[in-house]
């Protein structure tokens, strides 16, 4: 036994000795190295950076979805008409699709993007006041800055040669490029220039990794981070914090740094308001505050592994001290619970919502801090106008309204109805309820109304409370208390629904097919559930639009029938005028005939006897025709008036109509592709999760 210990050790140490030879001496990998990360050739400190792992494989799989084919029957040409600025977004976009679709200019593109692909942008500065003048020089400047703060980098294939790739794009290009070889600290760096461009594309390998950069200063960056020259992206905390929260084997990350973005907005803001005019420090305190809500988040990070079904992660990352104290003590509050209102939610549902961040506490502090800071002088002061307001509804709002519910909301969608003059949902809301005393002396405000009458009625031990409306059968408001929530409906079947599921007398949306489907930790303990039923629902979408098409072309219809009676008025209302006017000019000559017969018998000192009646005769009737006149042109301006509003319309139903086939409807026809879609949100330390799933 000894022995044979012994040989086969001499066995491994031989093994050993032959697989370093072939891999240091031959070039022949035996056992796969660590793969060389595209965060070790990128600076530090991006504004965001993006990276997408077995790119072939996954576009392959998107190429074959039906969601993408159904995309591919948008009119996009229709979408981007008369826009200059989507110009080359069409462009960019057919170029994605042709070589998806194109075999060989998939074979081009797959060897180009490799199996995986990072982007990153890092700041850079931009002049507001240049750009805001128009100063076409500003541009050019902002292309260099891009230019210096963009990075793509690709894993080649090792069977793809950097030199052959390019080539084919020069040819492509044409004799309008040049290429200039730079060394920098040994390392070769190509510089392709475009004659009459001002950018270039500089491009450098490293290892497996294409980097590519608008400057090769950029690129000289990226070999600095490889030399351990400058501080790499795989090192900064931030992004490390964020990229440890990544889904494992993740197919697609990205970082944003919210901190740099959102304080550059804010800076940028006050900058532009300052120099619009106005107190300064008022505007500085005007726009962070407008920014609190939002303060003290660092950074976001989104992952993605595409398996069954879609898994997307998203996690946002904060630090609560650097919070406004108010903002930090919500979030504080806002903690993970076991989710009990999905057991109100029947199988059929076709959408669910639920929170558990519902402070009404936290909201009536903001409103009675807004009304302080925009209290008037003169007028009662917001506490003032508070204790009238509670004294007409006898009930006070902290001691009576806030303590009756709790931080509990949410609701679930059945249907849409169409058979009536509007689209209907089929919708209930539920709050969750902390003292239903308090909860019913709220709600005895409704009921009291004398325009309001409800009715009563028990189903399973639970009393129902609405109102019969002659709308439609389904639609009958209520509300009831079930368990420990106040659930509000649009009729009473759904609330007897909603008591059968949480008695177990019927099946909840738990067995829902397309529920299980995308059901991965929604029944777990946290801050937030949706579901989206999201076929079903872009049938009912569908059906809304072809119903609010119908209703547009028919009130087009009635529009053009008032229109068309009104232009046969006016018709009728100018041949009046012209009438009346001829009539005018008669009555005009034969009043001045009348003036002259009687001026010279006046001249002649014979006595006027009726002719001076008769002259005033004329002249009234002269004057009853002007007014008719008058009245006519009147009546004329305001039936053009009506004509032009008849033929304001949003769109013509021919146009609408073009747009709903080429582009609308295509694309809800995507959405019919996807079964379901679901998301679940957990809380912690500093940051916040949502997980995203999604069945294609």
């Amino acid at each position: 036994m000894k022995k044979f210990l012994i040989f086969i050790a001499i066995l491994a140490v031989l093994a050993g000795a032959g697989v370093f030879f072939l891999q240091k001496q031959a070039g022949i990998t035996i056992f796969k190295t660590e793969e060389f990360k595209i965060e070790s050739v990128l600076p530090e400190k991006p504004v965001a950076y993006f990276e997408f792992r077995n790119t072939r494989a996954n576009v392959e799989r998107l190429a074959t979805t039906p969601f993408w084919k159904a995309l591919g029957e948008v009119n996009w040409e229709l979408l981007m008409e008369g826009n200059k600025k989507n110009a080359q977004a069409l462009i960019i976009f057919k170029l994605i699709q042709e070589g998806l679709e194109d075999p060989k200019k998939a074979e081009v593109l797959s060897k180009f993007l490799g199996q995986d692909i990072g982007m990153a942008v890092y700041p850079f500065e931009i002049d507001l006041d240049a750009l805001g003048a128009g100063d076409p020089r500003v541009f050019g400047d902002i292309l260099q800055r891009i230019g210096q703060s963009f990075y793509f980098v690709t894993r080649l294939d090792a069977q793809a040669q950097v030199a052959e790739i390019i080539a084919r794009s020069q040819d492509q290009l044409g004799e309008n490029v040049t290429v200039e070889d730079v060394i920098y600290k040994d390392q070769p760096i190509k510089v392709i220039k475009l004659e009459g461009a001002k950018i270039e594309i500089a491009y450098t390998r490293i290892n497996d990794l294409l980097i590519v950069a608008l400057d090769k200063f950029a690129i000289q960056r990226s070999i600095d981070v490889h030399q351990e020259a400058a501080p790499g992206l795989i090192a900064d905390a931030e992004y490390v914090r964020t990229r440890d929260t990544f889904i494992d084997g993740t197919d697609m990350k990205a970082y944003l740094n919210t901190h740099y973005v959102m304080q550059t907005a804010m800076d940028g803001m006050k900058q532009i308001f300052v120099k619009q005019g106005g107190d300064e420090a008022l505007i500085h305190e005007q726009v962070e505050q407008s920014f609190k809500s939002i303060s003290g988040f660092k950074s976001v990070g989104i992952s993605s592994l595409w398996k069954d079904t879609l898994n997307t992660k998203v996690d946002f990352h904060f630090v609560l001290d650097e919070m406004q104290a108010s903002v930090a003590e919500y979030y504080r509050s806002c903690t993970n619970v076991s989710n009990a209102s999905i057991k109100l939610v029947p199988q059929q549902a076709l959408a669910y919502q639920w929170s558990n961040c519902f402070d009404l506490n936290y909201y009536w502090e903001e409103m009675k801090a807004e009304f302080e800071r925009t209290a008037q002088t003169g007028q009662p002061s917001p506490t003032e106008q508070i204790a009238q307001y509670e004294k007409l509804i006898g009930l006070t709002i902290e001691g009576d309204i806030l303590p009756a519910f709790g931080k509990e909301i949410g609701g679930y969608l059945n249907t849409v109805h169409l058979d009536q003059k509007f689209p209907i949902p089929e919708l209930l809301l539920f709050l969750k309820i902390n003292d239903r005393q308090k909860a019913e002396k709220l709600l005895g405000l409704a009921r009291n109304q004398p325009i309001v009458v409800f009715q009563s009625e028990e189903y399973n031990g639970v009393t129902l409370n609405y109102i019969t409306l002659p709308l439609a059968d389904y639609v009958s408001p209520g509300y009831a208390f079930i368990n420990d929530y106040l659930t509000i409906a649009l009729n009473k079947a759904m609330l007897k629904s909603s008591v059968d599921v949480s008695s177990g007398a019927a099946a909840g949306i738990t067995g829902n097919a397309s529920f299980q489907a995308v059901n991965q930790g929604l029944t777990a303990d946290g801050i937030g559930v949706m579901y989206l039923e999201i076929d079903e629902l872009a049938f009912k979408i569908n059906s809304i639009l072809e119903w609010s098409n119908e209703w547009a072309t028919a009130n087009d219809q009635k529009k053009e029938a008032f229109k068309t009676g009104a232009e046969l008025r006016l018709t009728q209302v100018q041949k009046n005028i012209e009438e009346d006017e001829q009539i005018l000019n008669a009555a005009v000559a034969e009043r001045k005939e009348m003036e002259s017969r009687v001026q010279a018998v006046r001249d002649s000192g014979q006595d006027l006897g009726m002719l001076e009646k008769s002259l005033a005769k004329l002249q009234e009737r002269e004057d009853e025709i002007r007014g008719d006149i008058e009245a006519s042109i009147d009546e004329a301006l305001e039936i053009q008036e009506t004509i032009k509003g008849y033929s304001k319309r949003a769109m013509p139903a021919d146009e609408r109509g073009k747009y709903l086939n080429g582009i609308i409807y295509p694309l809800i026809d995507c959405f019919k592709t996807v079964e379901g879609f679901s998301t679940i949100t957990t809380i912690s330390e500093g940051a916040m999760e949502t997980r995203i799933f999604t069945k294609l």
